[in-house]
């Protein structure tokens, strides 16, 4: 009876802990169904609620300043977790800036609008993403914890799929609408969760602890519950015996880290260089670029919908496979489809925009190019870059080099986002494509030198390989 009360609350737990990751999937690729009618590209629709028509550089900054807010965000979970909790920093600074963020894009009348919008819902995102997998992995039972940890991939890719599958065919206040509910969702659920054991000890609120592991087992205080407090005792006091500023100088002082930093950084390179979130931002304004003159095998909006399926399908794919295939090999071959993937696409827009005559029997090749690249990202680097990074640095480093790590991607990210709209005007979609297709290129014979394999050894092991 306990056991069951216990599994079903800390799955709910998690699914409330994890709808922020839902609503960063969704922000990624809101911009993608909407970016034809706010440019007022789209006969059929109006730029409304807008007073006028956003330019390309307008757009790129309304995709990429929520990269740059996350990295606000990382920034404020370094001061605030520790300090406020795992719950209220979920909750007032992961949950609340998404909901004012939503409600000032149901509000807008104009592009400064869109743009703080963007900056808080990217606060929000990188709030979320940092502390939600912390306040889970605080609470869950050893055997449940791979599970509930994976879900946040899996809410993400669930997330990326809603203004695919609903933007097309509602308004832009629809869409905001619904994207509004789901931080409202959360806000909702998780306000009446308790924080975390393992916080509460290390603050010496031992009655609160007390409380919280009851909760989470689903059992009356009792022998075994302050068993396992001791054990959260002697965990807290291992963590909180690495400050910050140590963990920075065990991460520079150790020759392993130091290349492991190195490592991490190439990995995030070929992440974000490979154009993914660019793509997934501007998903069908890749697909109307690919194919101005043949009508294409897919419309935009359906093209769409089968990426964010084959999203979904490629990680659960991956999770089969990391542990049993290892993470190299799914690595290498990750970057070699891509980059396979990202040719194709910038061959067949070549072909379309300097009018071959070939281009009319392609119409397939932007569907199936895309469908290769995406699923080829999920299987390897979307998930494993983070995997790598959470198993390369010794204990005491992995504070200071999540804190780069984290924040060197999202630079990356906004990065990439905002010269996305430039290169395609200067380089065409074609030249953009290819400038990706190198990064990724670059990607794989970084993992086939640089990369030792993780799989089944002890973190001792891989740190001494390194």
């Amino acid at each position: 009876m306990s056991t069951t009360k216990a599994k079903l609350r800390q799955y709910y737990a998690a699914i409330s802990a994890t709808i922020p990751s839902l609503c960063f999937g969704l922000a990624v690729t809101w911009t993608s169904p909407l970016a034809s009618r706010l440019q007022g590209q789209d006969p059929s629709t109006s730029y409304e609620p807008l007073e006028r028509p956003l330019t390309g550089t307008e757009l790129s900054w309304v995709s990429s300043l929520m990269p740059l807010g996350a990295i606000l965000g990382s920034v404020m979970v370094g001061f605030a977790m520790d300090r406020f909790g795992r719950k209220k920093t979920l909750l007032a600074f992961g949950g609340i800036p998404c909901v004012v963020g939503w409600i000032v894009i149901l509000n807008a009348t104009s592009v400064y609008m869109l743009y703080t919008a963007r900056l808080l819902i990217g606060v929000s995102s990188g709030v979320a993403l940092l502390v939600g997998p912390t306040y889970i992995a605080e609470f869950a039972s050893p055997s449940l914890r791979g599970s509930l940890c994976a879900m946040f991939q899996i809410m993400l890719n669930l997330g990326v799929m809603v203004p695919y599958c609903i933007g097309p065919y509602t308004s832009y206040f629809v869409l905001a609408g619904v994207s509004l509910l789901f931080p409202l969702a959360f806000l909702a659920t998780f306000l009446f969760l308790p924080e975390t054991p393992f916080y509460l000890i290390s603050k010496q609120e031992l009655e609160e602890a007390a409380k919280s592991l009851a909760w989470f087992t689903g059992e009356k205080q009792s022998p075994d519950l302050s068993k396992q407090r001791d054990i959260i005792s002697s965990c807290v006091h291992e963590a909180s015996s690495v400050s910050l500023v140590d963990s920075f100088k065990e991460l520079f002082s150790s020759r392993g880290n130091r290349r492991a930093l190195m490592v991490v950084s190439g990995l995030m390179f070929a992440f974000q260089f490979c154009g993914i979130n660019a793509i997934l931002f501007n998903l069908e304004t890749v697909f109307r670029g690919s194919s101005k003159t043949n009508k294409p095998w897919l419309g935009p909006s359906e093209s769409a919908i089968v990426t964010g399926v084959v999203q979904n399908v490629s990680t659960w794919v991956a999770a089969a496979l990391v542990d049993k295939v290892g993470r190299r090999p799914l690595l290498l071959v990750s970057t070699a489809l891509a980059t396979v993937g990202i040719v194709g696409l910038g061959v067949q827009s070549f072909l379309e925009e300097n009018k071959f005559s070939v281009a009319s029997d392609l119409t397939w090749m932007p569907v199936a190019c895309l469908m290769l690249f995406v699923s080829a990202f999920c299987v390897g680097l979307g998930p494993l870059s983070w995997i790598v990074m959470s198993e390369l640095f010794t204990g005491g480093a992995k504070s200071a080099a999540s804190l780069l790590g984290g924040g060197f991607s999202w630079l990356l990210a906004f990065v990439v986002t905002l010269t996305f709209s430039p290169m395609e005007e200067y380089l065409h979609f074609y030249g953009t494509y290819w400038v990706y297709s190198v990064c990724c290129a670059l990607g794989f014979f970084f993992t086939a030198v640089m990369l030792p394999e993780t799989k089944c050894k002890t973190l001792e092991n891989i740190h001494e390989e390194l």
